[in-house]
């Protein structure tokens, strides 16, 4: 009991502290930035007229639904703000982000407490560190989609997790209007809710003898055979049914909106056209290989079997890469023209080039195997290559932002119960916050048509 307790205040001590310093940060970054920057000069003003009860007019240039005015009307109102301002707006921020800290350890005490040497102090480690991550962490001072968004999706796994499907369905539907591409995630549930019901079927005592019979084919091979009496095969569909029918009809709800809508994308379209650009895979194990550096070192030595192991297909994959970024790279007219993003120095320097791209492939080779390997042997591992090829390979702009779901759902299943890299992974992130921080601080220029100081944000 005793222990119990103190864990609770460990909890409330870190949540009050990361409460604490995440406001004192906002205060700073708003009397920096007291205007609408970037994108906020079309969210703020639509959000202000929801504010007022002016539902009929939309800016065409905003292209996600209205669900990030739809949450700041309705905690205005919680709270009995008559009005909306830039600093009440991004305030709710904040709240979001407090309330995701909460989620992410939900979500990674039901992931992690049944592994050998996770502790509560040690998930609420990963809790934190997670809830710092640079990139999502910073747009929480700033009156962006991606807060909401993420709570939302983080919000829906959560309920999953603790088998309440028909409410996540419902965040689910609430994640779609927060930002469109969310729907993904809901078909990661699905997928997921599909592999698991699979699995827990076969495993069950009734499908003991015939198990035993196919005990050398893997989960796949013996949906797939023959040898399964057809009233094994009812019911495992009945279940999967079971399991799944709640996400089914959030995905078909949003085919209905597609096809209403004429596409997924509202107001401007021009800027959102979906394309193939498989090198965002790509981009993205790299950034991953990055925010888990301290892990990555766990997976030198497995890479170095898997090399000697199978050198042909690493061959392969390098080549095959080598091939995707020659023929299959796009660039953004927003990479292209917005330095007020890192983005556009990263391309500008290294990934335009005309060797150091290409230099990059053993980069790309080992965060693709770290990926791999994080989630192989689990019920996510269809979902998760699933989803995120749906999620970025039709994403023409290479922008961190789309990255912050992906990375969360795939750092999740990273098993390490060692202090020190967590504390390692603890400092970087601290020391890349204050890094962006600074630039954002130090770093301005002005453009031609802008009044106020321009400055570079993730």
């Amino acid at each position: 009991m005793m222990l119990r307790m103190d864990f609770k205040l460990v909890f409330a001590a870190v949540l009050t502290g990361f409460a604490v310093i995440t406001e004192q940060l906002f205060r700073k970054v708003y009397d920096l930035v007291p205007y609408s920057f970037i994108d906020e000069a079309f969210h703020v003003p639509q959000a202000v007229k929801y504010c007022n009860g002016t539902f009929h007019e939309w800016d065409p240039k905003i292209t996600t639904l209205p669900g990030l005015y739809l949450f700041s009307l309705a905690t205005h109102r919680l709270v009995g703000y008559k009005t909306c301002t830039l600093f009440t707006l991004r305030l709710g921020n904040v709240l979001l982000s407090c309330l995701t800290f909460v989620l992410l350890y939900r979500i990674l005490r039901r992931l992690k407490m049944n592994q050998k040497g996770y502790s509560r102090r040690m998930v609420l480690w990963h809790a934190f560190n997670l809830a710092i991550f640079p990139v999502a962490y910073f747009f929480t001072f700033l009156y962006y989609t991606d807060t909401l968004s993420t709570f939302l999706v983080l919000l829906m796994l959560d309920l999953h997790l603790s088998s309440k499907r028909n409410l996540a369905s419902l965040v689910g539907v609430l994640s779609c209007v927060a930002r469109q591409v969310n729907i993904v995630w809901v078909g990661y549930l699905l997928l997921y809710s599909f592999s698991k019901s699979v699995h827990d079927y076969l495993t069950e005592p009734a499908m003991r003898n015939t198990m035993k019979q196919l005990r050398k084919k893997n989960t796949w091979s013996i949906v797939w055979s023959s040898k399964i009496p057809a009233e094994h095969l009812i019911r495992m569909a009945q279940r999967i049914i079971e399991d799944t029918y709640s996400y089914i009809a959030v995905c078909c709800l949003f085919v209905g909106f597609v096809a209403y809508n004429k596409g997924i994308v509202v107001g401007d379209r021009s800027a959102h056209e979906a394309v193939i650009h498989l090198p965002q895979i790509l981009y993205f194990s790299a950034f991953f290989c990055v925010f888990t550096l301290p892990y990555a070192f766990l997976k030198i030595f497995p890479f170095q079997r898997y090399i000697f192991k199978k050198p042909l297909m690493v061959v392969i994959c390098g080549l095959s890469f080598a091939a995707v970024i020659h023929y299959n790279t796009h660039v953004h007219p927003y990479l292209l023209a917005d330095n007020r993003h890192l983005t556009f120095y990263l391309w500008n320097k290294l990934l335009s080039h005309d060797v150091l791209k290409y230099l990059l492939i053993p980069v790309y080779v080992f965060g693709t195997f770290s990926l791999y390997d994080n989630v192989e042997g689990t019920h996510f591992e269809l979902a998760t290559w699933t989803a995120l090829k749906i999620a970025l390979v039709p994403q023409r702009l290479l922008e961190f932002r789309y990255f912050i779901i992906p990375f969360y759902l795939c750092r999740m299943h990273i098993r390490c119960n060692d202090y020190r890299f967590l504390l390692a992974e603890t400092i970087m992130n601290l020391l890349v916050n204050a890094a962006v921080l600074y630039i954002f601080y130090s770093k301005t220029f002005y453009w031609p048509d802008f009044p106020e100081p321009q400055r570079i944000i993730w």
